[in-house]
């Protein structure tokens, strides 16, 4: 998954996680998890990326489980180590990137958790094209979502999306 807070990345994960029956690790609870036994967050949030690796390598190479990284992606170490991953299992890496206007985005950050404070970032009103210049480093058939549209309108799209073949 890659995409700003907000976007509806954890949602789709959920839901595919769900629908496909694969599990879905989740670098914000992991770093959520980190800060709740009084870990800094500086520190919380490198940990957590990790954890989050650790856990991909055993589920996806040790154990061969297909599985969903919900994480922002925004940073290029996140698909270097998820491409290494992909490769040591013999996997094919998919990224789906869902993205949503800053209305949308601090709307939804505002409703999220009922308002209690959240341990997510917050992330600055970006225009659409300075969202796009965060995530050059994807891979050119990254599929790119809207996601303002009820779940049920795409879902069928990612899914078709993650099983297509690479020479298609």
């Amino acid at each position: 998954m890659a995409g700003l807070p907000g976007a509806g990345k954890t949602t789709l994960a959920l839901k595919l996680g769900a629908t496909l029956h694969w599990p879905v690790l989740s670098k914000d609870t992991l770093r959520s998890s980190l800060m709740m036994v009084e870990v800094v967050e500086r520190v919380a949030g490198f940990a957590a990326y990790e954890l989050l690796f650790a856990l991909a390598y055993d589920l996806l190479v040790q154990q061969q489980i297909s599985i969903i990284l919900d994480c922002s992606s925004v940073y290029p170490f996140i698909l270097h180590r998820s491409i290494e991953l992909a490769r040591k299992a013999n996997a094919q890496l998919r990224v789906v990137r869902c993205a949503v206007d800053s209305a949308v985005r601090s709307q939804r950050l505002g409703e999220r958790n009922n308002g209690a404070i959240s341990t997510a970032p917050l992330s600055p009103a970006l225009t659409s094209d300075e969202e796009q210049r965060l995530f050059t480093h994807l891979p050119h058939d990254t599929l790119v979502l809207q996601t303002v549209d009820p779940l049920e309108a795409y879902l069928p799209e990612v899914i078709a999306y993650l099983f297509q073949s690479r020479s298609s």
